[in-house]
């Protein structure tokens, strides 16, 4: 029996790894991946002018050495001499290795189908998960950063190789506070209307990747979830987790700020579970590997969304900055990830923005327009790229307990985080690509965004409030998060909906949407 549930698991490791890749939607900006079933390696051209840290490189191992999970001993490594080790997406590989330990243990006359739907499987992208290590070298500098990359970008079992590269978080721009920009704001994303539909996001937990949130202000402090909160600053989760610089805390008023208590400002979400993921310094400096510390905690916390107003420090268009580690780590998330554009007013197309260039079909990214339905002249732009546009001027909560306007595509993307914690809430068992697929699809197309943006539109909440959720209205299968049981067996699988909307499909007793048992 032992050498029957050996064989099980390695079975189900092959299946989970051999055939799979990157997301396609990922690597298609750069086509990197010419075949879905061939793995390429990804160079950095990093220069010494780069933005990045002078004592660690971040390392992407392949799917082949992904899959060893416990058994691997990183002894391709030796070429380089380092002094530490941490697997940045632990918490990721725990989920799944957890899970195969619990596969091993199902009756050998269980058919193997169920066993790879089982509960917790998908509670990750397993597809597109590769393990990413931080190495800490020996020696410190930054040509020595660039030898290590050198050294071991050739190895076999590395897939990407590169720096740990400095972000920072958008810059807010101050605004004069003489016009009541939330009305304005909440009037022409027609907020009234939807909150006519829903107010409360309640059930939906939105975690805050920023500089940390004042806990303690008048109308965030009964919609934190402090058994979520942490920071990330040294590498591990601290305590630490309140606002160092105040980017944080106005991120978090606009996206669930009390609404209806009669002081302050009002979020999009009325209620909303907040969690302070701290992950840059006072200087609104942060680093690739504590941006994806904090990813990797938001997966196996389940955190549904996750707001990152930040973008690279700079840009050199010699230096080939697509961080793969990262990319890794948002796209294996099962949530959606909203991050701003930037605000250096250039077409993130041709140029090097990331997060922003993901293109990830778990992610949205947002630039900045005016009151008149204008770009911002700070915001980032791209047809490609970018994603929707919303007002980049927002009334919020402040650091010191009271509130003001700050400006910048920091400020739009909450906006579209605060819409899609009440579509989620309305409908729970939407998935990240789904929620996209509304918000952009439900934007309102106007001349200015035309060609500057994948949706050609502005943020319209109303309308994705009104939207009707209906797989039908999707191409392709979407797993949601409820689940049921074999009747055989007992084996518990995942019901996935499907575009079929009748037919020979079942029809789920949860959402009554058209599903497709997977046994």
């Amino acid at each position: 029996m032992k050498i029957i549930r050996i064989c099980i698991s390695i079975v189900l490791m092959f299946v989970l790894f051999s055939g799979i890749s990157l997301s396609s939607a990922a690597m298609t900006t750069k086509g990197i991946l010419d075949t879905p079933n061939k793995e390429e390696k990804f160079y950095c051209n990093a220069k010494l002018e780069d933005n990045f840290a002078e004592d660690r490189i971040l390392v992407v191992l392949n799917r082949q050495e992904s899959s060893k999970f416990n058994t691997n001993t990183f002894s391709f490594l030796s070429a380089i001499d380092y002094k530490e080790i941490q697997q940045i997406n632990l918490l990721t590989k725990n989920i799944i290795v957890s899970t195969l330990e619990r596969i091993s243990q199902i009756s050998s006359d269980a058919p193997l189908e169920e066993a790879l739907v089982v509960e917790g499987l998908k509670a990750v992208n397993a597809n597109n998960y590769r393990e990413v290590l931080r190495i800490s070298l020996t020696e410190p500098g930054k040509e020595n950063v660039l030898k290590a990359i050198k050294i071991l970008q050739d190895q076999e079992e590395i897939l990407y190789v590169g720096p740990d590269y400095i972000l920072t978080l958008s810059s807010t721009i101050p605004n004069d506070a003489s016009y009541n920009y939330q009305s304005t704001v909440s009037n022409k994303i027609k907020l009234p209307q939807a909150w006519d539909i829903q107010t409360s996001a309640s059930t939906v937990i939105v975690g805050v990747l920023d500089s940390g949130i004042n806990c303690d202000h008048p109308d965030l402090e009964d919609r934190i979830a402090y058994d979520l909160c942490n920071s990330f600053l040294n590498g591990f989760a601290e305590t630490d987790y309140f606002d160092n610089n105040g980017h944080g805390t106005h991120v978090a008023g606009i996206i669930g700020a009390r609404g209806n208590n009669e002081i302050g400002v009002c979020g999009v979400c009325w209620n909303v579970q907040l969690a302070s993921l701290k992950i840059a310094n006072p200087d609104k400096k942060a680093y690739s590997s504590i941006v994806a510390l904090g990813i990797d905690f938001a997966t196996d916390e389940g955190i549904d969304i996750l707001n990152f107003s930040g973008v690279w420090d700079s840009r050199s268009q010699e230096a080939y900055l697509y961080d793969v580690a990262l990319n890794t780590i948002i796209s294996s998330y099962p949530g959606l990830f909203v991050c701003s554009a930037g605000n250096s007013g250039i077409d993130c197309d041709p140029n090097n923005v990331y997060p922003a260039d993901y293109n990830l079909n778990n992610m949205i990214t947002v630039g900045a327009s005016t009151t008149s339905d204008e770009i911002e002249s700070y915001s980032n732009y791209g047809a490609t790229t970018v994603d929707i546009f919303a007002p980049g001027t927002v009334y919020s909560c402040l650091r010191n307990g009271g509130y003001g306007y700050k400006s910048g595509t920091s400020m739009s993307a909450p906006l579209v985080t605060g819409v899609a914690a009440l579509y989620l809430a309305k409908n729970p068992n939407a998935t990240a690509s789904e929620i996209k697929n509304v918000i952009l699809s439900c934007a309102d197309s106007l001349v200015a965004f035309n060609g500057k943006c994948t949706s050609g539109g502005r943020l319209n909440a109303y309308a994705v409030l009104s939207h009707t959720h209906n797989c039908s209205n999707y191409t392709s299968v979407s797993l949601a998060k409820h689940r049921g049981t074999c009747n055989t067996c007992g084996t518990t699988f995942f019901q996935a909906h499907t575009f079929a909307p009748s037919g020979s499909f079942q029809v789920c007793t949860k959402c009554g949407y058209s599903i497709q048992l997977m046994k």
